[in-house]
């Protein structure tokens, strides 16, 4: 729901100096949208330094692209519950290793053929 900066987003504030409506962008009405469009599984031992998945919905992503319900200000990886839960993701800036970084895989159909993008 709100626009934030990438400069300037934090656990406190969307762009530097304006809080969160709640900390961490806990905020339903005006933080983020409720509804959950995709998820992945995490276990009490994972490994460290190995690839996540996150399968999206395809409706909630292609409403968003075409100016449905969901307003594109960007994805929120939140746990379910936040009580003890310790993991750690890079940022596209991490230069230190390139393989680390978040990657964006699409997968999808036009007129019967099968494509993949990966950005």
């Amino acid at each position: 729901m709100r626009a934030w900066t990438e400069a300037g987003v934090t656990w406190n504030t969307y762009d530097g100096s304006n809080a969160w409506g709640t900390t961490g962008a806990d905020n339903t009405t005006t933080d983020r949208d409720l509804t959950d469009i995709g998820s992945s599984s995490f276990t009490a031992t994972e490994t460290a330094n190995t690839e996540k998945q996150f399968t999206l919905t395809a409706a909630s992503i292609q409403s968003m692209l075409t100016g449905g319900g969901f307003t594109n200000n960007g994805f929120v990886l939140k746990m379910d519950t936040e009580t003890n839960d310790a993991y750690s993701f890079y940022s596209s800036e991490y230069a230190v290793d390139v393989t680390k970084i978040p990657k964006l895989v699409i997968t999808y159909a036009l007129a019967g053929a099968l494509f993949f993008s990966q950005i």
